[in-house]
């Protein structure tokens, strides 16, 4: 019996010691490489509405990916582009106020490039509105004054044609009637000295008639 004991527990650490050489060494977790997030971008215009020379202020945000950031803008309105293309950035999170100097409406195209070489791209609408704009600009970028009457020159050109054509109209019917008076009077004259001078002719003088 102590000899079939003694044959089991050497069985049995014979065993332990196969399975612990057999098995690969553990390796702790925080030695373990994570994989890193995916790389993403966002892009805003805050407010994404203005009027002319108005500050507005672009902003960018990453997620995931390696740093530093290469960034390009692309259609950005006058006024409104960071001051380096592409600017180098090591932040999750980037900014840049600026002033639009003329109206319209853009669609800003953003491409963003991680350390890794992943490339991410993001668009963001900036409305600029005509307006007066403020002091500040210096530009003299405001409004024309004069801009509102563009929209009544088409009503100025008509009736600027519709004078033209009645003072040509009444040029015409003047003419027409001195031509018209002079004749008239050309005839009452020659007929007048036709009743002073009596018949020219025998023929305009008046028949005879015999005694009766």
């Amino acid at each position: 019996m102590k000899r079939r004991a003694v044959f089991r527990v050497g069985l049995w650490v014979v065993l332990l010691l196969v399975v612990a050489v057999g098995m690969p060494p553990s390796i702790s977790f925080a030695g373990r490489p994570v994989a890193a997030a995916p790389f993403g971008v966002s892009f805003t215009w805050s407010p994404s509405t203005v009027t002319v020379n108005m500050p507005t202020q672009g902003m960018v945000t990453f997620s995931g990916g390696a740093t530093p950031f290469r960034v390009w803008l692309n259609q950005t309105p006058p006024g409104c582009a960071p001051q380096q293309i592409p600017f180098v950035t090591s932040n999750y999170s980037e900014s840049w106020n600026c002033s639009p100097t003329s109206s319209g409406t853009y669609d800003v195209h953003l491409d963003a490039v991680d350390n890794t070489g992943t490339r991410q791209s993001a668009t963001a609408t900036l409305t600029v509105q005509s307006g007066g704009g403020n002091g500040g600009g210096g530009g003299g970028n405001g409004t024309n004054p004069l801009s509102g009457l563009q929209d009544l020159l088409p009503i100025f050109y008509t009736f600027a044609i519709i004078f033209l054509g009645s003072l040509v109209a009444l040029a015409v019917g003047v003419m027409l009637m001195a031509m018209l008076v002079s004749r008239r009077l050309r005839q009452l004259t020659e007929a007048m000295k036709g009743g002073r001078n009596g018949p020219e002719s025998p023929d305009d003088a008046p028949e005879e008639k015999p005694p009766t």
